[in-house]
């Protein structure tokens, strides 16, 4: 499994329940622009960047990969899609600290994963949509199974 698609099934099991109840949708690039907005309320996307290997550390190889993480909202009261964007941005960086007590492991399916965010910046979608985008830096380490 790879590491973006690991980060899209977290993401897609955070929720909030303030301005309502809303789980969110997540995919590994940009999502067809053609699907109803109404059927895409909290949308992460994924785009990666290109991987450097570090090195072979006795059965562990290294590598670093960045992943730019964007969030959009989508709600016909722009105030209320505001508010749906800050309240993802609030669980998804308390996701990623459990992520980091908790073995600094996403899914347990890597051996080592350190997850180091930059500061986050808001952004408007092309559409006008209100929401935010950070880079995560992945540490991976991967035990090498012997042929």
């Amino acid at each position: 499994m790879s590491l973006r698609t690991e980060l899209k099934a977290f993401e897609e099991g955070l929720s909030i329940t303030s301005p309502f109840p809303l789980t969110a949708q997540a995919f590994l690039s940009a999502p067809d622009r053609d699907i109803a907005l109404g059927n895409r309320r909290a949308v992460f996307e994924n785009f990666p960047h290109a991987a450097r290997e570090v090195g072979q550390l006795g059965e562990f190889q290294e590598h670093f990969e960045t992943v730019r993480v964007r969030f959009t909202a989508y709600d016909a009261d722009f105030d209320k899609a505001i508010e749906i964007a800050d309240a993802f941005k609030a669980v998804f960086l308390n996701a990623m600290a459990y992520q980091r007590v908790a073995g600094r492991r996403l899914n347990s399916t890597f051996d080592y994963v350190i997850m180091r965010d930059e500061p986050n910046q808001v952004f408007e979608s092309f559409d006008g949509r209100p929401g935010w985008e950070m880079f995560l830096d992945f540490e991976v380490f991967r035990t090498v199974v012997a042929p």
